[in-house]
Formats: structure tokens, C-alpha cells, sequence
């Protein structure tokens, strides 16, 4: 069954009308920057008008473009690469040669020339014809440097953002002339549960026993508990996920086959999963955009998608996917990078506040420290008022859930790991109020008393438990325990721990970010930085705001009022200006798969003969280094051309790197990203019975994109690089 997760639908056109019917009875479930509109049943109606009808790729059924593809292209699709060492074939290769006639002067001055071959094996009638013609060469006539590719548009009348967090998540919104007069207006969602609002809702989701999409956020949180409560549901056959975006920071080897396990060990897609989660908030916030202005649709939006700096290609390729997945076309979709995003906010707040404006040439680091990871990044504002990364993106795995990991070990020290699993699979309401309340206590400002207790929800269930189990209640076990005894005690329903015990919870994870700042400040392009702005959901604890205080006293450190919604309010000034950012720093090494003259050398096991004559295989073609600044938009283009007249496809396998300088793709730390293929049958050939295809690598976005240029019709083919069905990360 799981094998048929990716081909389901979820028809987000039914929550979306659905969640407008809910808003029309509850109002406090919109909350727009200047007036409550609830829309009318005939507006409602209107949404489907709004949005452009899809035909669905299985049946005749009218769909919602909301509702989810039901296919995923992958790289599977594409015929697998073959090598046969006796000359006889080669599929899908590249192939670097030094041609001796036609050479090409490059932007140094030197000669260069680079064969791309090819070798693809057609079955049925066609083969006989095609098959001495399916190699190629590739020539690069020039190595171009080409800036400022992506260019701002005024098509869109909204931008719309959606912040995927790995706690929590939500979305907000602004047109764009709300942003022309204040681009600090900007609508964000205020989430509803059964006990509580609140700016962002749990990254939680729910499917029932067929594997439906059934609910996300604190309605699936409520809706989960409500089965577990219930002796005659079927709980057990429900898929329940909480706090899964950290797998993709995890799993480097994240592909479209990779499953996730429920609260209860079931597997399911990780992109059914994903995709499902941003479908849902993305017909969330249509509905409430429609309800403030009825006249914008679909068409009119420029969806952004926050990922942390920290992931790697393939997540944010994942992403992407589940975005499409989705129903959000790549074409409208921008990526922005979360600390990034959190910059443009805090620059933008400050305008409005009584802090000093940075001046141009001044630089500052921002922590972006959330539920799963913090990301840290260093930028500083040019003369242009554009900004400049002057630090590789950099960080770990210590935001708040690590904290949450310290305090059930502290749980399981008291109470035994046996009673610990059990409140938390059969007892999950009560399991998550300890947790609520001790979310709510990491926010505390500690620095009024330097002593005392800090008081926790504690349910009576696991004094019963206890009882049951050890016969013996919580302060029985307490006293048993030296480690405990004189700073833990349950006081009817509350667990009342000493401060200094409370704080220990915090030591690794503040130790780990401090000391990377420290590390980090030793460098020469840091060195002179004047400024930390603190944002995220973890930033709010006041621990971790004056561990950072007093270890850099020297530096102004500021904290925006709600710096959790900087990352996603900056995600939407980020949409309607991308062009803000003027370079960053790769972080990866990229290049090309080519073949190239057999030499002295060169490794014999990847000796393979192409018509006859030795080649080397699997050399990586740099294009960009990892640590090199990049200009956003800048792109190396270079030419191919075919070896045959007749050829019909040429393909580029895009390759990246942690080394700096790798020599074969095969080498440890190399993945392939993904490929693409360009249709060259129906191309004319120049006076030398070539076809020729400009290659264009674009660097300095959120994202690796090619494009490839017909030269004579100026055509193009833009790809984000599929994944592969088995990606790996070496």
C-alpha cells in the first residue's frame, strides 16, 4: 500500500470551501491587518470561478488546481546509463576531448575545447537508423559571465508566504500595494486550538485509515487526542505525524521514496506527507486572502517557501516537489532561505522602532534559532542598499527540541521509561499538557529571581501509573533518587523543580550555540560586525537571550517583538523584492559529469573506449567552487554541440560536491542533484552539421536552476533538477 501513497489525491478545493463554512460560524478564525469579512455562501460559491479548473490526470473529474497532482516525475522515468568497456556502448555520457580542429578563444584568452558524446539505444524500427547517430560531443566556445537573471515582475498582486517549521508552522500575506505604502503590513493567520490562539499552529498531521488527508495543525492534534479518548475508534489504523520537517535535514539521502514513521512506527510518503502539509495551507490561506479581497485568485500569487539554510539540495529539491505536488506551479514558487528571509524583517523593523538603523557598510549575524535547527548567517548592506552574504551559512541541530529532549530524559529519570512510553502512547492528551506547559516555561523571563522553583503542569495519570506499576507514587520515587531529592517535588497537579535544575536542561544546547559564535567570530570577516538579531521561536527564551548577551557584551544584540513571525512576515518581503540580496556564498562545489581523453594518470578503472579511443569517465567539470561568492543571478554558460546531425536528445547530469576541488563524481562527498534533458530533434544544424545548445548553471538563488538555450531559435529549457529515485549523498 505504501508504494500507492504517491498517487493519491487530497482534495484541498473541498478544505478550502470547508474552512471558509467554519469561518462563517467562528470569525475569530480570521484575523485580517484591518477588518473581519466573512464571506457570503455565494462568495463561497466564487472560489471555484476564481480558481482556473484542472481536468485530473487519472479520470474525468473536474479538479481544483489546490487539489494535488496525482503523478511525480521523477528521474526513474528517464533510460538508465549504461557502460559497456568494450566500445560498444555508451548511454547518457558526457564526454570531454580536445577537438583539433574549430578551436574557440575563452574569456582568458586560452584555447579550449570540450566534446560532449552520446550514446542512446532506441528500440523498434527506429534503431537501425538512430543508433550510429546517438553519440555526442560537447565544445564549450565560451565560458560567459551573465548577472542579474532574475528580474522583478509586476504580475503578481500577492505574495504569499508559508513558513514550514519543524514545531510550528504558518502563513501570511500582503498585495502588492500594501507593501508599496508599509511593507510592514502584512496578514498573518491567528491559529485557533481547543485551549488556546496563537500566531503559528503545530506542524501536526492527520490521516485517517485509508490513508486520507484529514487534518493539519491543532485540529489534528485535537481531533488525535478525541480518538485516543474514544475505546471504540480505531485509533491504531490512523497515521498521526508530528515534528517530521527534521527529516530532511537528517536524511541527506532525502528522494521521493523516502517514508516516514508515524507516532506509531506505520510508515507513509515523506512527500505524501509534506505535500499534503503545504496543500493544506495553501488552501488555508487562498480561502483568507479571497475573504479579504475577493477579486484576487491563484493566478495573482507569488507563493515563498522557507527552507533553512542549513539543508542541503536535495531537501530543498524535496520541497519544491511537494510544493508542485501541491498545486503551486514552479513558476510562481520562490525559495528563500530562512535566516535571509529573518533579515529583510529585522531591517525593515527597525526603520519603525527606536533602535539605530544599520548603516551601508555595516555587518550583522542572524540567529535564527527555531524548533529543530538554528541557522546563522552573516550579511552586510552594501552602498547600493542590497545586501551581501560575507559568511558561509552555518548552524547544527540545537533548537528548542533539543531542550525537549533534556527534559524527557528528566521525566524518564523519575518515573521509569516503561511508565514514560506508556503515558505517551496511551495517555497523549496528558503527555501533551506536560509538554504545552513546559513550552510555555522555557519563555519565562528567569532574571527577576535568581532562585525559587518553576512550576509545570504534572497530571494526576502518571501519579496513578506510578502506583500501579512501582507502588509507589511520584514523591516516593523522587526521594529514591540523590539526583532529585532536594529539587524536585509533585505538589497536587504541579511539578515544582529548582531553577538551577531547570537551567541545566538548557546547558548543551546554549553551550553548543555559544561556542559556534565563538568559533565563528574568530574569523577576519566577522570580526567587526556590530550587530546579532535574535529571531525565532527558540530566540524567545530568555536563557538562551542572556547566555548570548553576556558572552558578547560588546555587541548590540536585538530581539523584534514576535521574532517568531520574522522569519515568515521577512519570507513575504522577500517575495516582493528577491532581488534584495546581491550575493551569497556557495556551499557546495558544481560541475558537470563529462568523459574526457584517456591520460596518463587518470585512475584504469575508469578507462571506458567510445568509437574506438580510451576515455577517462566520471570527471567532475567544475563550474563553481564551494566558499566562492556568487552574485545573485550570475550564470556560466558554455556551449555544447552534438557529434551527429540526427540526434535527438542531449542530457546534463549536474553534480555537487563538499570538497572544493573534486576530480571524479564518484569521489566521497559528491551527490548528483539531477539532470536535464534537452529535445534536440527537431533543431536545424549550423554549416558544420552541428546542433548547439547554450548551458547556462544559475548560481546565488535560494536554488541550483539550468537553462538551456537553443542557439538558433532561442528556445529554452529551465529545470530544478528532479530527484533522483535513489539519490545519495556520499
Amino acid at each position: 500500500m505504501d508504494n500507492n501513497d504517491n498517487n493519491e489525491k487530497v482534495n484541498f478545493k473541498k478544505i478550502g470551501a470547508e474552512y471558509i463554512q467554519s469561518a462563517i460560524k467562528k470569525k475569530e478564525d480570521f484575523k485580517l491587518s484591518k477588518r473581519s469579512y466573512i464571506p457570503s455562501k455565494a462568495e463561497v460559491r466564487c472560489i471555484d470561478e476564481k480558481l482556473s479548473p484542472l481536468k485530473s490526470e487519472t479520470d474525468s473529474e473536474t479538479i481544483n488546481p489546490v487539489t494535488l497532482p496525482t503523478k511525480l516525475l521523477h528521474r526513474s522515468s528517464l533510460p538508465k546509463r549504461e557502460v559497456k568497456k568494450d566500445d560498444v556502448t555508451v548511454r547518457k555520457k558526457l564526454e570531454l576531448t580536445v577537438s583539433k580542429n574549430g578551436m574557440k578563444q575563452d574569456s582568458e584568452g586560452k584555447q579550449s575545447n570540450i566534446n560532449m558524446s552520446e550514446n542512446t539505444k532506441q528500440k523498434g524500427r527506429m534503431e537501425a537508423q538512430r543508433k550510429s547517430d546517438n553519440h555526442r560531443k560537447k565544445e564549450m566556445k565560451e565560458d560567459k559571465i551573465e548577472e542579474d537573471v532574475i528580474t522583478e515582475t509586476d504580475s503578481f498582486l500577492v505574495v504569499a508566504a508559508i513558513d514550514f517549521g519543524t514545531s510550528y508552522s504558518g502563513y501570511a500575506f500582503s498585495s502588492t500595494n500594501e507593501h508599496k505604502k508599509n511593507p510592514m503590513l502584512v496578514t498573518a493567520k491567528l491559529w485557533s486550538s481547543s485551549q488556546f490562539k496563537a500566531v503559528k499552529t503545530s506542524t501536526s498531521i492527520l490521516f485517517d485509515d485509508k490513508r486520507r488527508f484529514h487534518s493539519f495543525g491543532f485540529e489534528a492534534e485535537d481531533k488525535y487526542l478525541r480518538l485516543l479518548e474514544d475505546d471504540d475508534s480505531n485509533v491504531e489504523e490512523w497515521f498521526y505525524f508530528s515534528r517530521f520537517k527534521m527529516i530532511l535535514y537528517q536524511n541527506m539521502n532525502i528522494n521521493t521514496n523516502t517514508k516516514l514513521k508515524d507516532n506509531q512506527g506505520k510508515r507513509m510518503s515523506a512527500l505524501k506527507v509534506f505535500s499534503a502539509a503545504i496543500g493544506y495551507m495553501k488552501a488555508d490561506l487562498l480561502a483568507m486572502c479571497y475573504a479579504k479581497d475577493s477579486s484576487i485568485g491563484q493566478e495573482h500569487i507569488r507563493w515563498v517557501l522557507t527552507v533553512p539554510a542549513l539543508w542541503n539540495d536535495n531537501a530543498k529539491t524535496f520541497m519544491r516537489e511537494a510544493a508542485s505536488r501541491a498545486g503551486i506551479s514552479n513558476n510562481s514558487l520562490v525559495m528563500a532561505l530562512e535566516p535571509e528571509a529573518a533579515s529583510l524583517y529585522c531591517i525593515e523593523w527597525m526603520k519603525g522602532s527606536d533602535a539605530t538603523e544599520l548603516e551601508r557598510g555595516e555587518k550583522f549575524l542572524v540567529l535564527d534559532a527555531g524548533g529543530g535547527t538554528v541557522d546563522i548567517a552573516v550579511h552586510q548592506i552594501q552602498e547600493n542598499g542590497r545586501i551581501r552574504e560575507l559568511n558561509k551559512a552555518s548552524g547544527g541541530d540545537w533548537g528548542g527540541i533539543k531542550v525537549d529532549q533534556e527534559f524527557k530524559k528528566l521525566l524518564k529519570d523519575i518515573v521509569g521509561t516503561d511508565i514514560f512510553s506508556e503515558l505517551q502512547k496511551q495517555y497523549m492528551s496528558d503527555y501533551m499538557d506536560i509538554f504545552h506547559s513546559f513550552e510555555r516555561a522555557k519563555r519565562r523571563d528567569f532574571s527577576i529571581v535568581g532562585h525559587g522553583k518553576v512550576q509545570l503542569t504534572f497530571p494526576n495519570t502518571i501519579n496513578r501509573l506510578c502506583l500501579k506499576t512501582r507502588e509507589k507514587d511520584v514523591n516516593e520515587l523522587i526521594s529514591e533518587n540523590l539526583k532529585f531529592k532536594n529539587n524536585i517535588r509533585l505538589v497536587k497537579d504541579k511539578l515544582e523543580i529548582d531553577l538551577s535544575l531547570f537551567k541545566s536542561l538548557f546547558a548543551g544546547a546554549i553551550y553548543d550555540i555559544v561556542n559556534h559564535l565563538s568559533i565563528l567570530f574568530r574569523q577576519s570577516q566577522v570580526t567587526d560586525l556590530t550587530t546579532i538579531f535574535m529571531v525565532g521561536g527558540y530566540s524567545e527564551c530568555y536563557l538562551l537571550q542572556e547566555a548570548i548577551r553576556f558572552k558578547f557584551n560588546s555587541l548590540r544584540v536585538l530581539i523584534p517583538p514576535k521574532s517568531v513571525l520574522s522569519v515568515l512576515k521577512g519570507a513575504v518581503l522577500y517575495g516582493h523584492s528577491p532581488r534584495t540580496f546581491q550575493s551569497r556564498i556557495s556551499t557546495f562545489t558544481y560541475g558537470i559529469e563529462t568523459t574526457e581523453p584517456f591520460r596518463k594518470g587518470y585512475p584504469v578503472d575508469k578507462k571506458i573506449f567510445i568509437n574506438g579511443k580510451s576515455h577517462c569517465d566520471k570527471i567532475f567539470c567544475i563550474h563553481v567552487k564551494d566558499g566562492e561568492h556568487v552574485n545573485l543571478g550570475k550564470s556560466v554558460s558554455k556551449i555544447y554541440k552534438t557529434i551527429n546531425p540526427d540526434q535527438t536528445h542531449m542530457e546534463f547530469i549536474v553534480f555537487a560536491s563538499i570538497k572544493r576541488s573534486p576530480k571524479f563524481t564518484d569521489e566521497d562527498g559528491c551527490f548528483q542533484l539531477g539532470s536535464l534533458t534537452v529535445d534536440v530533434s527537431k533543431m536545424s544544424c549550423n554549416t558544420y552539421g552541428e546542433k548547439q545548445i547554450k548551458l547556462e548553471l544559475i548560481y546565488g538563488g535560494t536554488e541550483l536552476e539550468a537553462v538551456a538555450t537553443d542557439t538558433t531559435t532561442g528556445k529554452t529549457s529551465r529545470e530544478h533538477f528532479a530527484l533522483a529515485r535513489a539519490g545519495h549523498r556520499c
